[in-house]
């Protein structure tokens, strides 16, 4: 008599009835303080998180707490939206902003399709349909290949914008990849033997790559055409990553002014990332550019 035992989720206690017999009868459901049965008592269920641990929960933070039962629990903590921010790795970032990262090797020459050559051009490709990918929080359908290496976005830019310039920039193009902004030539001025532009699609949904490949082109400065060097940019569908490779083992340095790395989104002021304005030789890494917000 006595006694204490769990029925499911609830607490029973062994007592005398009315005819002087022993049976089990309910004291306490514990599940109505979120709580489970464990040796005859209430208690708190198999932690879910380790105190001051924090999380997404869209763009909320929510921190390891414990709640009024002792145990531990996700409590909504701050709403990173209120002010205009995402919410990545338990903290408030700039919403659709860029993590930059460095990687080696990976160029490979792709010549599925041609959009042109030339100097001081640029062409417009439509991206595969359905494919998902956005450029600082914006769904991307067309792209516009420079010869002078970049890549922009949607609205044509009107121009192939030879001066490369330090960033942000406030001329054209807006919404822009630089993989390698300079005065470059694509065509038969150049020494290789067959400088264009080329693109392809690789893969399939949704995990298809987009590649733009500038191939074997030369600068331009002064009247002279010198020097050989292809790189490409890589759009990855779903997780919007960014790609920006160089193909170091054929490059050929060159005699002209620097060149300028970086991205900037369409309003140009507010964000943006410059790698470097000053770019005279074949870069030593790749770059990898991951989107720090879902």
């Amino acid at each position: 008599e006595g006694n204490l035992q769990c029925n499911g989720d609830t607490i029973e206690v062994c007592s005398v009835n009315g005819g002087g017999c022993t049976e089990w009868t309910f004291v306490e459901d514990c599940t109505a303080d979120g709580l489970i049965c464990s040796a005859g008592a209430c208690d708190c269920p198999s932690p879910v998180c380790t105190l001051g641990q924090t999380q997404c929960n869209g763009d909320a933070i929510e921190t390891c707490q414990a709640d009024g039962n002792g145990c531990e629990a996700w409590v909504t903590t701050g709403d990173c939206s209120s002010t205009g921010l995402g919410c990545s790795a338990g903290a408030c970032v700039v919403a659709d902003d860029y993590a930059r990262s460095t990687f080696s090797g990976g160029y490979s020459h792709v010549s599925d399709n041609s959009p042109g050559n030339g100097d001081d051009e640029y062409y417009e490709i439509a991206l595969p349909t359905g494919f998902d990918f956005s450029f600082y929080g914006q769904p991307v359908s067309t792209a516009w290949m420079s010869t002078n290496g970049w890549l922009s976005f949607n609205a044509d830019p009107g121009t192939s914008a030879l001066a490369e310039s330090t960033l942000p920039n406030t001329s054209e193009p807006a919404q822009a990849i630089y993989v390698f902004w300079e005065d470059l030539v694509f065509d038969v001025e150049c020494s290789s033997s067959s400088p264009s532009l080329f693109w392809a699609v690789q893969g399939t949904a949704p995990d298809r790559v987009f590649v733009a490949d500038w191939y074997q082109g030369c600068s331009y400065a002064s009247g002279s055409y010198t020097g050989v060097h292809s790189f490409q940019i890589r759009l990855y569908e779903t997780s919007s990553i960014i790609e920006l490779l160089y193909d170091s083992a054929n490059w050929v340095d060159y005699s002209s002014d620097s060149a300028t790395l970086g991205i900037e989104d369409n309003d140009q002021t507010d964000r943006w990332d410059q790698i470097t304005d000053s770019q005279a030789t074949c870069p030593t890494s790749n770059y990898r550019y991951t989107p720090a917000a879902p």
